[in-house]
């Protein structure tokens, strides 16, 4: 794993307070930044703060900001040691987190198990309380 390049996925008009802060500490930690965009998204201040920036080949933002195999491969393009794939799209997907992982980079987020477990209320909800933590009392 590159230590030196951590790899951001997201798209920035649902993040435009999260990235920035992100790419900031980063660069603070020494560490580069690589952000991958549309072109709809491509005058955003996190394109322009990005050490290294990717556009999506999709003509539909949301077709690219879900397509796993582009996502890995401007990773790999830009020597990302890790992705942090921000809030929505891929982020909830379990498979996405698999598929960064079995590509031999690291997965900032929780693992592609636990994404798995909290995409199923009731399994979570029953996990949780089988861990003994008290939950919200619901009508069964």
């Amino acid at each position: 794993m590159n230590a030196h390049n951590a790899f951001r996925y997201s798209p920035y008009r649902q993040q435009r307070r999260d990235r920035r802060p992100i790419i900031k500490t980063l660069r603070k930690l020494g560490l580069r930044s690589a952000v991958v965009y549309h072109e709809v998204d491509a005058r955003s201040p996190a394109v322009f703060h990005g050490r290294h920036s990717d556009s999506y080949q999709r003509s539909h933002a949301d077709r690219g900001y879900l397509d796993i195999a582009q996502i890995i491969a401007a990773a790999h393009k830009a020597g990302a040691g890790a992705v942090r794939p921000g809030y929505g799209f891929l982020s909830e997907q379990a498979q996405f987190a698999t598929a960064v992982i079995k590509a031999g980079i690291a997965f900032i987020g929780p693992a592609p198990e636990t994404i798995e477990l909290m995409g199923d209320k009731i399994r979570a909800r029953s996990f949780v309380q089988s861990s003994g933590f008290p939950v919200v009392p619901s009508a069964n």
